[in-house]
């Protein structure tokens, strides 16, 4: 059997500050994927998927904006 995981820190830790560096990545890929859009040489399939994917960051992205949010109240 496994052992039980570990906690990383001492104290308490809040959601709002754990929840940054995650909205910073979601920004990043998609960023990135922008990137990709713009820059590559894709075929309209590529495109469409790339941007779906895209989009479902900046879903996400906004999400977790607004649980950061609401968690620092």
């Amino acid at each position: 059997m496994p052992d039980a995981p570990v906690k990383l820190h001492m104290g308490p830790q809040e959601a709002a500050a754990l929840l940054d560096p995650v909205r910073l990545e979601l920004a990043r890929l998609e960023k990135r994927l922008a990137r990709f859009i713009e820059r590559a040489q894709l075929s309209e399939a590529d495109i469409a998927t790339l941007s779906s994917a895209q989009s479902a960051l900046g879903v996400a992205l906004t999400d977790i904006s607004r649980l950061q949010s609401e968690a620092k109240r």
